[in-house]
């Protein structure tokens, strides 16, 4: 993929006038993430980025340096984003107070990765949040401890069926060992498509570990709430989350031993809030899940009729990658991005 050439913001455009700020998490590929940057850029929009402190320093710089010229794009402290810890989250309480800090006046932020895509034009997204000022949306269900009906639950972020208890995730321990090292304990079995001997081995010593060590009791007064990493939340909402986030609050301790805490921490503390009536459930994106699969499929020119037709409230998608299929991009970019 070429590199993408970003025009500095207008003369005379201050940052006050920011109705919508990005914030977006990245990791890895710079090329797409200037791309990504490129669609989403305008007169009324910032963006803030995190790179994860995972991503090599040198690639860090280098990603400063490309987007230097630019005074909507600023960056946050960073965290290390080591899979199923809090440094996800924390990346992102870094990223919100930094649009706060950074930006004298905005309607909404909308939380983004580095993979992510448009698939609404500029205009179509900023009118859609001009309709819902003091709205926030993101996908969610309380986590309950009663199946349905057919012994399964409804999942919040894959919109399907399964049979795994959800509690598993805050009643035990996912701890931070060392910047990538993360030990679960939980009282699952692997899953029967990963049964090999040492996943069923790895998973029987952790259930023998959890006999002895009692359920964690989740924080009073919070009922838990799951959902996807990705959202939108306004300014007032914002800061009732920075507010909260701090070494004082009990659920956001809490939740620095949760896994994956990036689907629960936003979603609890603002569905048990003042704000819970203005929490729209949806996450405003497109996505594809595979059979048996943590992680979203990588979508390509195959999946480009199916993201022509996705919903209004489907202002982006996915996840994308540059270096499996580039040209879906370019033909959103063509398609879907350019007025006629």
């Amino acid at each position: 993929m070429s590199l993408i050439t970003l025009d500095p913001i207008e003369t005379g455009e201050t940052l006050s006038t920011m109705e919508l700020v990005y914030l977006i998490l990245f990791h890895k590929n710079i090329e797409q993430l200037l791309q990504e940057i490129a669609a989403l850029d305008g007169p009324s929009v910032a963006f803030v980025i995190h790179v994860c402190k995972n991503y090599p320093k040198k690639g860090h710089d280098l990603l400063c340096d490309k987007l230097s010229d630019r005074e909507n794009v600023v960056f946050c402290e960073r965290a290390r984003g080591t899979w199923g810890s809090f440094g996800m989250s924390q990346g992102t309480l870094n990223a919100i107070q930094t649009a706060l800090i950074e930006f004298d006046h905005f309607e909404h932020v909308m939380l983004l990765s580095g993979q992510d895509y448009p698939i609404k034009d500029q205009q179509t997204i900023l009118d859609f949040f001009r309709k819902f000022p003091n709205k926030g949306f993101f996908s969610h269900r309380p986590i309950a401890s009663k199946l349905e009906s057919d012994e399964e639950y409804v999942h919040p972020i894959k919109h399907g069926r399964t049979s795994r208890d959800e509690r598993v995730r805050y009643q035990f321990y996912n701890l931070r060992l060392f910047r990538n090292i993360t030990i679960r304990l939980h009282r699952e079995l692997a899953p029967a498509h990963t049964q090999k001997l040492l996943a069923s081995v790895i998973s029987r010593v952790r259930g023998l570990v959890c006999k002895i060590i009692p359920l964690r009791k989740f924080p009073a007064g919070y009922q838990p709430y799951l959902g996807s990493a990705w959202f939108a939340l306004s300014r007032e909402q914002c800061e009732f989350l920075v507010e909260h986030s701090t070494k004082k609050s009990e659920l956001y301790q809490y939740m620095h031993s949760v896994y994956n805490p990036e689907e629960m921490f936003v979603h609890t503390l603002l569905k048990n809030s003042k704000f819970k009536d203005s929490i729209v459930n949806d996450e405003l994106h497109y996505i594809v899940w595979g059979d048996y699969v943590s992680h979203p499929n990588v979508l390509t020119m195959k999946d480009l009729p199916e993201i022509k037709l996705a919903g209004d409230s489907q202002l982006f998608a996915r996840k994308f990658d540059a270096k499996l299929d580039e040209e879906v991009m370019r033909e959103i970019d063509a398609q879907l991005l350019t007025k006629n």
